[in-house]
């Protein structure tokens, strides 16, 4: 007896009128059942909402099956070469990038306050000078008649002031140079003994504590040595003085002319040696006889002498210094003196800015600008000297990198003068407090000062320079674009690899990495398979759905503009 389909299981009922409706009907001649009014049409309302189902299962899986194969054909057609990054061994840097102008390490601007004319210039721009060499000379000839009429009409007592003026002021200049300069034969005397004294207390000091250590056997061992050694030069220096006092001549031979002096160095030699050997011998005797009592009173002496020697060279100080006003002093008592007559002030006054007339080069460098003319007027700025061989780059750093820059840190320096050349240099003073950025009244930077390191270079005064602070610096990584980096869904750090496959497309995985440096536009990776020579795709974004497939790879990118999933729904 056949089954109502209402009264039949679901999955039956579904498989039979999906399958053929048809072995649903009633056979021919037999007797219809009898049904209740409406369950007709029950029946035809579940067999269509089945129908539509299946309907829409069968469309959803041919749409899926036609989406992910679109997807990855138009994806694999998307992928090139050009997209991806084959790891090899490079250096990384993290940096801070900023502008500056080279300016030089030292100038000056040369000036004059003589209203003479320029006679003749001696120098022109880019040339090379020394501290004193003359750079112009004015035109004198006025000044000169005028010196000379000057002394006509003094006397030779005016004369005499005017030179007791000049021998005071040569005797005070050459007073403070020498001392200026470190060549005052008197305080570096007074320096010496006090540095002599300190190392005698030094000694003495240790000797004491070796003493105390139970070191006096190495002591007396040492003055022994020190004692051998003295007896070996006193026999070298005696066997020279007697091999020439003892020298024998042939009949009718005279000595050298230099006989004399020979044996009289030996014999001061010998003499020499003679004095060490004495006191190599009374040292061992002192370390063989002394007692702790004699080392403390060694210190104490030796304590004493150093303080000595210090009190002198106070005192030598405050001598040089008196001395150094003295002559400041006498200086400007000529002066007044000289003031008691006009004429012999007025003399000295023309005799020094006849000196004036030749303007000498303040420092040496080169000369980069000759603003001086023949002929025209001497006062004001004539020349501008620069070193040129010493350079700094005048440059900033901004607020929010005061944190990563600091004085001594490394920098990188290009300008578009110079192309590719890359010179080195280094950040060698940041101001302490900032200035406004000219640019916008809201940046707030800090002058900064780098040294050009890099000799042979062809950077030039005024020129403008990009700047890297090199923040940090590795060398040997292997290293990704950053963008080729992302977090998996199990939380791992991971890369995208393809390797050639045999039918030549290239199989797309996933390998997990430990990231290290990184910087704005790379990062290092390694870890376990991270080797040289992989190929990693540098977006991965649109391929992750298509880890563990096979597709083909272009030399060169195929589309311009979207990416695969957006090209395939465009399209």
């Amino acid at each position: 007896m056949d089954q109502d389909i209402n009264t039949m299981p679901l999955e039956q009922t579904d498989a039979q009128v999906v399958a053929d409706p048809k072995k649903v009907k009633p056979k021919k001649g037999a007797k219809r059942e009898k049904t209740q009014p409406g369950q007709k049409k029950k029946r035809k309302k579940i067999k269509a909402r089945w129908i539509v189902l299946g309907v829409i299962v069968i469309v959803i899986a041919v749409v899926f099956i036609t989406c992910r194969n679109a997807a990855q054909n138009v994806l694999g057609n998307l992928l090139a070469f050009d997209d991806t990054t084959v790891l090899a061994y490079g250096n990384l840097e993290y940096s801070v990038g900023a502008t500056g102008t080279v300016i030089t390490a030292q100038g000056r601007n040369v000036h004059s306050s003589q209203t003479y004319n320029v006679e003749e210039i001696h120098v022109e721009r880019g040339d090379y000078v020394n501290e004193g060499d003359p750079l112009c000379t004015l035109d004198s000839k006025s000044l000169r008649d005028q010196i000379e009429k000057k002394e006509l009409s003094i006397n030779i007592s005016a004369k005499s002031a005017a030179q007791q003026v000049k021998s005071a002021r040569d005797s005070y200049n050459a007073s403070k140079d020498a001392l200026d300069s470190g060549l005052n034969s008197t305080l570096n005397s007074a320096q010496n003994t006090v540095q002599d004294a300190k190392e005698k207390l030094e000694t003495a000091q240790q000797n004491y504590a070796d003493f105390k250590a139970g070191k006096r056997v190495s002591l007396i061992a040492q003055a022994e040595a020190t004692l051998r050694s003295a007896q070996t030069a006193l026999d070298n220096a005696k066997a020279t003085y007697n091999s020439l006092a003892n020298a024998v001549l042939a009949p009718g031979d005279t000595k050298p002319d230099d006989y004399d002096h020979k044996l009289t160095t030996a014999r001061r030699a010998l003499d020499a040696a003679l004095e060490t050997y004495n006191d190599a011998y009374d040292a061992l005797k002192a370390a063989k006889d002394s007692t702790e009592e004699d080392y403390e009173k060694a210190v104490e002496n030796a304590q004493t002498a150093y303080d000595r020697a210090k009190t002198s060279l106070t005192a030598t100080e405050a001598s040089i210094n008196q001395q150094l006003q003295s002559n400041l002093n006498s200086y400007k008592t000529a002066q007044l003196g000289a003031n008691n007559e006009l004429a012999l002030y007025e003399l000295a006054a023309l005799q020094e800015s006849l000196e004036d007339t030749v303007i000498r080069a303040p420092i040496s460098g080169t000369v980069t600008a000759v603003y001086a003319k023949e002929g025209e007027s001497g006062s004001g700025l004539l020349f501008v000297i620069e070193d040129t061989k010493n350079l700094l780059v005048d440059t900033t750093v901004k607020e929010y990198d005061m944190n990563l820059v600091t004085e001594g840190m490394p920098v990188t320096i290009k300008s578009d003068a110079t192309g590719d050349d890359v010179y080195e240099g280094e950040i060698t003073h940041i101001a302490p407090t900032s200035s406004k950025s000219s640019t916008s009244s809201s940046d707030v930077v800090f002058p900064t000062e780098v040294t050009i390191l890099s000799k042979d270079n062809r950077l030039r005064i005024g020129m403008s320079v990009r700047l890297n602070y090199i923040i940090e610096h590795r060398e040997n990584v292997l290293k990704v674009p950053y963008d080729a980096v992302y977090t998996n869904a199990q939380g791992q750090k991971c890369v995208l690899i393809i390797t050639p496959q045999a039918d030549g497309n290239y199989l797309i995985g996933e390998l997990p990495v430990e990231t290290g440096m990184e910087n704005d536009l790379d990062v290092e990776i390694y870890g376990e398979g991270v080797v040289e020579g992989l190929r990693i795709i540098n977006a991965p974004t649109d391929y992750r759905m298509l880890i563990g497939q096979s597709i083909p790879v272009t030399e060169h990118r195929v589309y311009s503009g979207g990416t695969g999933m957006m090209m395939f729904g465009v399209g």
